[in-house]
């Protein structure tokens, strides 16, 4: 019997060109689900306002109602802004940024709700978009079509040993 060096290549690989993008999507699901639940609960601590030297007649929970959520793309992928752009009842400028409850107050309010809530949906948020991207890597791509060798024919090659 004659020696035979039988050399085996076999190179695959992985198409990244849509992965991007199947990612990004999994993640905005996610984050649009989030995006209802972080805007209630910035509403919900934002209540309990003094509202001193000011008269009776300006409005009352502007700022309260103005809390809102948007997905945003970037380079990095999609992320979940929570803004709040609501204008003072006399300067006519944003004003939600420097909020304090009390004059000794460290920090602005925002800050102190944003804390809060990263400690409420930080690890379930987390969670769930590791989940989602398992979930999306795992999943077979859509529109795969086994493909059949030209014109149905499989030829043998017979090796010489």
């Amino acid at each position: 019997m004659a020696d035979v060096d039988l050399h085996i290549e076999i190179i695959g690989g992985i198409d990244w060109t849509q992965l991007g993008a199947r990612l990004a999507d999994a993640s905005r699901k996610v984050l649009t689900d989030a995006e209802t639940d972080l805007v209630e609960f910035f509403s919900d601590a934002w209540v309990g306002w003094k509202y001193k030297k000011r008269p009776k007649s300006a409005p009352r929970l502007v700022s309260h109602d103005g809390w809102r959520g948007k997905i945003v793309s970037t380079d990095e992928g999609p992320k979940l802004a929570i803004t709040n752009e609501t204008l003072g009842w006399r300067s006519k400028k944003p004003y939600v940024a420097f909020i304090k409850r009390s004059k000794g107050q460290e920090q602005p309010e925002w800050v102190l709700v944003l804390q809060d809530a990263q400690a409420e949906f930080g690890k379930k948020l987390g969670a769930a978009l590791v989940d989602a991207i398992s979930k999306e890597l795992t999943k077979p791509k859509s529109g795969r079509r086994k493909v059949r060798p030209s014109g149905g024919k499989v030829e043998l090659l017979e090796l010489g040993f």
